[in-house]
């Protein structure tokens, strides 16, 4: 417990911009048509990012199935975050286009079990049967929104779809503060 609880409530989170973040509140959840509409004009902020935890099953080779705890997310989180990564890059515009190639972004942890060398940048890994384009690897320390996830997934935006149970995290713009953003 200690392990997971340390992370999250003790350390500095591991982002540039963990002081002008905020996540908005909504009693359910937010939709694609939603962030597709207001995407750039959410009033206060420099840049938000839509997420929602995307669990998948990898395959390698013949070994056995894997559960890997993921997030799939619009092209904006990393950036949101101010996260870089330390091989390879995150996402970017387009990633999360409808038809675009599936990318994935992958944890220090899955990269070392993936081999931990720097060509797998570019390789593919299948994820619920979909062959998706590793284009980056985080640093050692870093997590979002939890210690256990293992990838992140760029999310085709869909700008008529109704559903996609998304959460927002924000990156409050220069002058403002995410206390009088409330």
């Amino acid at each position: 417990v200690f392990g997971i609880a340390r992370p999250v409530i003790f350390d500095p989170l591991p982002y540039a911009n963990a002081g002008r973040l905020a996540a908005f509140w909504n009693p359910g959840w937010w939709g694609e048509e939603v962030y597709t509409d207001l995407r750039d004009k959410f009033a206060g902020f420099q840049l938000v990012a839509a997420h929602r935890p995307h669990d998948v099953t990898m395959r390698q080779g013949d070994a056995p199935a894997r559960l890997l705890p993921g997030i799939t997310t619009s092209y904006e989180l990393f950036d949101v975050l101010g996260a870089k990564p330390m091989l390879g890059r995150t996402f970017k515009v387009g990633d999360d286009v409808q038809n675009a190639e599936p990318t994935a972004v992958i944890s220090y942890g899955l990269w070392q079990e993936l081999g931990g060398t720097q060509e797998v940048v570019g390789q593919r890994i299948v994820l619920d049967a979909t062959p998706y384009t590793v284009i980056g690897v985080m640093p050692r320390g870093f997590w979002y929104p939890t210690p256990a996830i293992r990838l992140w997934t760029a999310r085709p935006i869909n700008p008529t779809g109704r559903n996609g149970s998304f959460q927002f995290v924000g990156l409050v713009a220069p002058g403002n503060t995410p206390d009088n953003m409330a």
